[in-house]
């Protein structure tokens, strides 16, 4: 996050005391729980803390920077504290952005359920100007009884905010964005999805609707893996909904409706979806800032909709991205820091159990990181004879493809060699070296095909089978073993603003494969199937996320799978 402060930064530097201090915000998040529905609905209402001196990828890799609060002393002076870069700085601790969910921040704020905690815009307007603080609170309160601050401003005014009495903070001021209950769910789960639903009960009526509805469960279910991806094997027909779930969902909700909404709904989760990624970029400019802005416009043009969206480039200037705030990353705490110690608890004074199990969870997450450093975790093992691997990957050509390969790295500097696969296998070099390779799960990655093109535009799909490494004249070559697709089109789909590709083939219909080097590997990619290749015909029942893209033919370029293939469909456009 790295987030400067401005306000605070300002006033510490005109203080000879405190001139060039470092000011760390401390992020608090709170979150109600309940670890036990059965056995006597066992609440606990955690309070968690972070730094903002972090950066995105930190705290959302779970390693522990967010962690459960028990007590924390706020100096008033500077205090000497040894940095990550081993250098001693005064520091100033504040309290900076407060994570919370609405029903949390409506209680923080002190204002009634259904009004922004931010700003006094009335409920039916919450994109509505006007910024909300105490001082405005207590002008009102002086001349007005509690029904009407209740009724018509939405304040609670016979409680005040925890922050009342600090000089520095106003809790006001200090909440922070929420992607998850304000976009994730709020806006995808609560609005968009249901949006979906009540249009096909408008236009095909409830009968068909629901056979509609569970063809897009069933193309949902078929969605490709991909890391850190979560399956919908019964679709997305459940009904406890999780952070996760919505977020997941997301990610392949728009392939699945193509076809069975018309084309504004496409543009409106379109437009929804671009500036869900715009928000999650790590750092921003001016002009980036202003994209957020015009993206929220329009997502509004295509659906009207009463949203607290409007507030985000504001927050984004003053806490920096809300990737680093989201509510999901004390949720996913809750888990782990509440709910399973509990549960190895006796139940029976659980608060001391529980924090020694949190402990002791602590120290294995730290054993973890440093054993895999050491490599001392164990990893599959493939035979390192080139005919006995060629076995195991079912690959029966793989000799043959690494010697092509060598040919093309003794003349990778000679523009007018012709091709390796246009020279007779019996003048590419012989092999008889060991060949390590790694185990992964098989994977579609991005190869850079021109570096002086930007985007997706510059890049293939291939479909990479494994990671191989080999010696040959005592150089050592780190590859992989691929499959190469192609791109359909010269742009990406004007409808859906992604690319489509087909796997590509050699003259005889066998498939084009090919050993290429490592550095010749951008990142991994997504495909999702173009289900709208069986127009209106349901989805066969034997088809899923395991075959889903061996039963299909043509594919988009998911640019919504996260928010790096976001960031490079972005440069296309």
């Amino acid at each position: 996050m790295m987030v400067f402060f401005p306000k605070q930064a300002d006033k510490i530097s005109t203080d000879p005391t405190t001139h060039g201090s470092l000011f760390v915000p401390v992020i608090l998040g709170s979150n109600k729980t309940t670890v036990s529905v059965a056995t006597g609905q066992n609440k606990y209402y955690s309070l968690y803390i972070s730094v903002g001196n972090v950066h995105n990828n930190v705290q959302q890799a779970h390693r522990n920077a967010v962690v459960l609060l028990g007590f924390l002393a706020i100096p008033k002076i500077p205090e000497i504290v040894r940095c990550a870069n081993m250098h001693l700085r005064h520091v100033i601790y504040g309290i900076g952005p407060y994570i919370a969910d609405y029903p949390e921040q409506a209680l923080l704020a002190c204002i009634v359920q259904g009004w922004c905690a931010r700003c006094i815009a009335l409920p039916n307007n919450l994109d509505g100007e006007g910024g909300q603080h105490y001082d405005h609170t207590e002008v009102l309160a002086d001349f007005l009884d509690l029904h009407v601050l209740r009724d018509q401003y939405g304040i609670v005014s016979n409680i005040v905010p925890f922050t009342h009495d600090f000089p520095c903070a106003d809790i006001h001021e200090i909440l922070a964005p929420d992607l998850l209950h304000q976009v994730i769910k709020g806006t995808f789960k609560d609005h968009l999805v249901t949006w979906v639903e009540d249009y096909l009960n408008l236009i095909y009526g409830k009968k068909h609707a629901e056979e509609i509805s569970d063809d897009i469960d069933r193309w949902i279910a078929a969605a490709p893996s991909f890391s850190g991806l979560q399956q919908f094997p019964q679709g997305r027909g459940f009904k406890q909904w999780t952070g996760d779930d919505s977020k997941a969902l997301m990610k392949v909700y728009l392939p699945a409706i193509e076809g069975y909404v018309p084309p504004d709904i496409i543009c409106t989760f379109r437009a929804f979806l671009d500036f869900f990624y715009l928000v999650q970029h790590d750092t921003y400019s001016d002009s980036s800032i202003q994209q957020v802005q015009d993206t929220g416009k329009d997502f509004h043009r295509t659906r009207v909709i009463f949203q607290t969206l409007g507030h985000y480039p504001l927050l984004i200037c003053m806490f920096g991205s809300p990737n680093g705030l989201c509510s999901s990353i004390t949720e996913s705490r809750q888990i782990t820091a509440v709910k399973e110690p509990w549960h190895r608890s006796s139940r029976y004074e659980a608060l001391g159990q529980m924090l020694l199990v949190n402990q002791q969870l602590d120290k294995l997450a730290a054993s973890c990181v440093d054993f895999t450093m050491r490599g001392m975790l164990t990893v599959r093992q493939y035979s390192t004879k080139c005919y006995e691997l060629s076995l195991q990957l079912n690959q029966p050509r793989l000799v043959e493809l690494i010697r092509w390969f060598l040919y093309s790295q003794a003349r990778i500097n000679d523009c007018d060699a012709p091709s390796a696969f246009d020279i007779p296998l019996h003048q590419c070099p012989t092999f008889n070296s060991r060949v390590v390779a790694t185990h992964s799960a098989i994977a579609y990655f991005m190869h850079q095909r021109d570096p002086s093109i930007t985007g997706i535009r510059g890049l293939d799909v291939v479909q990479i089978f494994a990671f191989l490494s080999f010696s040959h004249n005592n150089t050592t070559y780190p590859c992989a073993l691929i499959q190469w697709f192609f791109h359909i089109l010269d742009e990406p789909d004007e409808l859906t603003g992604m690319w489509k590709v087909q796997p590509d083939t050699n003259n005889n219909a066998s498939p084009s494969l090919e050993i290429i080097h490592l550095d010749c590997i951008f990142c991994s990619a997504h495909l999702m199937p173009v289900f709208s290749e069986y127009g209106h015909c349901f989805i066969p029942s034997d088809i899923d996320f395991t075959n889903s893209l061996d039963r299909f033919s043509t594919f988009y370029i998911n640019k919504y799978i996260d928010r790096h293939a976001f960031g490079l469909g972005q440069l296309d456009m």
